[in-house]
């Protein structure tokens, strides 16, 4: 289950980027201690940028 998460994983972050927002909380020594991600209201898909997962090329979106 996990290595076939692991593999679907850049697909699903990809989707819906115009409105899912994604954040990761790291410790002091760089570990990622908590995950979140947030679904934006209607009409505010231009908000909040900082938090939206970058886009990639074509190629790269048909390699995921």
């Amino acid at each position: 289950m996990i290595e076939t998460g692991v593999k679907r994983l850049p697909h699903i972050l990809l989707r819906s980027r115009e409105i899912l927002r994604h954040q990761q909380a790291v410790d002091e020594n760089g570990a990622i201690v908590g995950y979140v991600r947030w679904k934006l209201p209607e009409g505010r898909e231009k908000e909040w940028r900082e938090a939206q997962i970058p886009d990639v090329s074509k190629e790269k979106r048909r390699e995921f």
